[in-house]
């Protein structure tokens, strides 16, 4: 980069980033789908896709390198999944966010414009889904010039422009995901060159430090619990609501039929007067629940030195 630009004798400075990737993140690598190569890739991937997709009660952005291998995947998925999908190129790239965003468990399939500067935040993206490595394609002129370039002053172009910007484009994709503290969710690429083939270190090197497996149990667990919190926060507040009423109507019930309290005579504590009503009939059993001069009255006939300070007054 520093040659490309003629800024040799800068100096850099790599800043840690404020997120914590290893407990945020979960990179998940298939270890059963063959070479991005081999003519069963496409269904296999669709099959990956559409488990992936149940897992993570959709809310996923699925990532493609070309708009063939998009629409291919496109049609091999969407009449096989309950969740709304969306595709590059049915609507303005805005309307698409928008939509994404409000629409629950939505699912938008996409190629290079989406790989970057696009901003999802929360519970609504949960899972980032890419298909193969996103090497450039190596007809595209700007890309065979630079190539070209580099092969006649004797440089290897795979190694310094192909890879190293093949790593940048998968960077900026997985970056799609984490975009605050408190975003999590799973990481998925489908191409295993990248633990097959020498430069796949490359690209594993300069990922953040996530957390990886090829076992998707884990990635199971992690995108449940991420499709629970809307639910649990839902449960949290009916809960506090219920127990504020309960508390209100507590509050209500204590005031409009007050317990009557234990009466002291010479030391002695008798027993309440609400129990030594309940054998005097129905009469007497209705009085002590619901009537508070009945109440009083027994409590006054009971002795209560309240009633008799009252009195001698």
């Amino acid at each position: 980069m520093k040659q490309r630009l003629g800024v040799n004798l800068a100096s850099e400075r790599v800043l840690e980033s404020e997120f914590d990737f290893a407990t945020q993140a979960l990179l998940f690598i298939p270890a059963t789908l063959p070479d991005v190569r081999d003519p069963a890739f496409p269904e296999r991937a669709a099959q990956e896709i559409i488990r992936l997709l149940e897992i993570s009660h959709g809310r996923a952005f699925c990532l493609f390198t070309s708009y063939g291998q998009m629409n291919d995947l496109y049609e091999r998925v969407r009449t096989r999944v309950r969740f709304p999908l969306l595709i590059q190129g049915s609507a303005p790239r805005t309307a698409l966010l928008e939509k994404f965003r409000y629409t629950e468990g939505a699912v938008l399939f996409a190629t290079s414009s989406f790989w970057q500067g696009v901003d999802v935040r929360g519970e609504q993206l949960s899972c980032v889904i890419v298909d193969r490595l996103p090497f450039a394609v190596p007809s595209d002129p700007i890309v065979a010039a630079r190539v070209r370039a580099l092969q006649e002053d004797g440089r290897n172009a795979f190694a310094e422009y192909q890879v190293p910007e093949a790593v940048l484009a998968l960077k900026q994709g997985f970056g799609r995901l984490i975009r605050a503290r408190t975003d999590r969710g799973v990481l998925t690429i489908l191409d295993n060159r990248i633990q097959r083939m020498q430069y796949g270190k490359i690209f594993m090197e300069s990922l953040p430090a996530y957390a990886t497996t090829r076992d998707i149990a884990q990635s199971n667990g992690s995108c449940r619990n991420q499709a629970r919190k809307p639910l649990c926060r839902r449960l949290i507040l009916v809960l506090d609501i219920f127990l504020k009423g309960k508390r209100c109507f507590k509050s209500v019930l204590t005031r409009l039929f007050p317990r009557a309290r234990p009466a002291r005579v010479q030391g002695e504590v008798r027993e309440p007067a609400w129990p030594q009503l309940q054998g005097a009939g129905d009469a007497g059993r209705a009085a002590s629940r619901f009537d508070r001069p009945a109440v009083r009255l027994h409590a006054f006939e009971a002795g209560d030195p309240r009633h008799r300070r009252r009195r001698g007054s």
